[in-house]
C-alpha cells in the first residue's frame, strides 16, 4: 500500500477554530516549519505524528503562543493563557517537589483565579484528582508518587482551569505500555466529557490511531498526510482500517521507504 497525497480536512473542519495558512517558522536561520496549512476541528482530538525533529513540538508551541511564526497566518480563537484557557501536558510531569499533589494541581488556579476563595480552589483540585483516579493521593509529595500517578496529577493540573484547548507533548512516552494505554483512554474520556479541543504530539502510530479523531502526519517540517481517523474506521472494520491506517502513516512518515 502506498501513501496517498495529503488531503484537506475541510470536510470535518467546517467549524474549525484553529487554522494555519502557509505558516513558516525559522529559528537561527534554520527552517523548522515550512508552508504549514491545516485546520483543527473544534471539540475533536487531533494527533501530530512524525519522526524526531520533524517539527511536531514546534507546531504545538506555535499553537500555544510560545513560538512566533516567521511567515504565513495563524487564525485562532481568542484564548487567554493567563486565565487558564489553554492547558498544557508535557512529557515530564513537572510537579513542584515542595508542594503536595493537591497543591500542584491547584497551582494554576492560585496563579490565575485568585478571586476564587482558597476553599473553592482546593475543592476544584480535589475534583480533578478524583477524575484522574488518584483522589487518595492529595496529601502525598511528588517523591511519594509513582511515575503514572505523577502524570495523572499533571493531567489534573492541566484541566483544573477548564481550558478550551488542551495541548499534549508526548505525555505518555516514559510510561509502560499498559499504563500508557490506560492514561490515553482516560484523557480521551475527559476530553469527550468536556467536548474539549485537544492536540497531541506522539511518536506512536497505534496511539494516534486509537486516541484521535484526526491525524496529521509530518516529515521534514511539512505536513505530508492528513487523515480523518473516525471516518476511516466507520467506513471499514476497525481492525482492518487500523492496520491500513498504520501502514499509510508509517509510509508517510518514512517517505515511502519500508
Amino acid at each position: 500500500m502506498t501513501s496517498s497525497a495529503p488531503e484537506s480536512l475541510s470536510s470535518v473542519t467546517e467549524n474549525s477554530s484553529i487554522r494555519l495558512q502557509a505558516v513558516d517558522v525559522r529559528i537561527d536561520e534554520r527552517s523548522i516549519l515550512r508552508r504549514i496549512s491545516t485546520s483543527v476541528a473544534t471539540g475533536k482530538i487531533t494527533s501530530l505524528v512524525g519522526p524526531s525533529g520533524c517539527g511536531k513540538t514546534t507546531m504545538l508551541r506555535v499553537l500555544a503562543g510560545l513560538q512566533p511564526i516567521s511567515g504565513g497566518k495563524l487564525s485562532m480563537p481568542s484564548l487567554d493563557m493567563t486565565r487558564g484557557e489553554v492547558g498544557f501536558v508535557f512529557q515530564a510531569p513537572g510537579l513542584l517537589r515542595w508542594l503536595n499533589a493537591l497543591q500542584n494541581v491547584t497551582l494554576p488556579l492560585d496563579l490565575c483565579s485568585r478571586e476564587l476563595p482558597k476553599s473553592e480552589r482546593l475543592e476544584l483540585g480535589q475534583q480533578r484528582l478524583s477524575e484522574v483516579q488518584i483522589a487518595d493521593a492529595a496529601d502525598l509529595m511528588p517523591r511519594q508518587l509513582s511515575g503514572g500517578m505523577q502524570m495523572r496529577a499533571s493531567i489534573a493540573r492541566a484541566l483544573v482551569t477548564e481550558p478550551k484547548l488542551l495541548l499534549l507533548d508526548e505525555p505518555f512516552a516514559a510510561l509502560d505500555d499498559v499504563l500508557r494505554r490506560q492514561l490515553g483512554q482516560l484523557v480521551v474520556t475527559l476530553c469527550r466529557q468536556r467536548q474539549l479541543t485537544a492536540i497531541m504530539v506522539t511518536h506512536g502510530i497505534a496511539e494516534a490511531i486509537d486516541l484521535s479523531d484526526n491525524v496529521i502526519v509530518m516529515r521534514d517540517g511539512q505536513i505530508v498526510d492528513e487523515i480523518d481517523v473516525a471516518k476511516e474506521k466507520t467506513s471499514a472494520g476497525d481492525a482492518k482500517s487500523s492496520a491500513e491506517l498504520h501502514e499509510r502513516i508509517y509510509l508517510a512518515m518514512s517517505g515511502g521507504h519500508v
